[in-house]
């Protein structure tokens, strides 16, 4: 039997990336056709298990037109979305290639704000999937609105079902998630350096960080990523 797998995005997005020469100021830039595709963290997560053969559940807030166009792109991805609708509109962010340098320029937007009753029926979505996950992955930034305590909610209800939880955040949602403990956390070396409050130059630093999260009990697993 496969390891049944739901995502989790609170705050996903339309990404429209672009391609230019130069990025320069007071210049009207002159960009090549526009790419879309869905974004968030759960999202882009669901898509590289979709590539590798997995067929997850995607569990998403969205609204206004941005939020029916990002359902599109998602079904595109054929996967099996859980759409939980909310008053404001999906945040679009926006990325420029710079050809001329191979930089990247990525602007990211705030997103809309959620209700407490929207937040709290993002939530409950993941005990409405039929069957339940094995594996709940929460990924991504939260919404204005949302507490930070969102995550650290799913992992205790997860753990009380006796499902594993992954997180994939940062801050105040990485250290609430880690509160209330996870099977798997998925910090940068900036995040981590957050989370333990000092900078970490040498891979010794970084392994007794990460082991010190697990041997706390906050983490059964931790998988410290350093690329860009």
């Amino acid at each position: 039997m496969s390891l049944r797998i739901a995502t989790v995005t609170a705050n996903p997005s339309v990404d429209v990336c672009v391609a230019v020469d130069r990025v320069l100021p007071q210049r009207k830039l002159r960009c090549g056709p526009p790419r879309r595709d869905p974004g968030g963290g759960g999202l882009n997560a669901a898509r590289v298990i979709r590539r590798l053969g997995g067929d997850p559940g995607v569990i998403f807030a969205a609204g206004g037109d941005s939020g029916q166009r990002l359902q599109g792109l998602v079904r595109d991805e054929k996967l099996t979305c859980y759409v939980v609708p909310i008053a404001g509109d999906t945040r679009e962010d926006f990325t420029a290639d710079e050809r001329t340098s191979g930089d990247q320029y990525r602007f990211v937007l705030p997103g809309p704000r959620l209700t407490a009753a929207e937040s709290d029926q993002l939530l409950e979505a993941v005990w409405t999937l039929t069957p339940h996950p094995d594996l709940i992955l929460a990924s991504g930034s939260l919404p204005r609105g949302v507490a930070s305590g969102f995550y650290g909610r799913l992992a205790m209800r997860a753990r009380e079902a006796g499902r594993r939880f992954a997180v994939d955040a940062s801050g105040s949602a990485l250290r609430a998630a880690l509160s209330a403990g996870v099977w798997m956390a998925k910090p940068n070396l900036a995040e981590l350096e957050e989370l333990v409050g000092t900078a970490l130059p040498t891979q010794d630093q970084r392994v007794a960080a990460c082991q010190s999260i697990v041997a706390r009990g906050r983490a059964e697993v931790v998988a410290l990523t350093l690329g860009a």
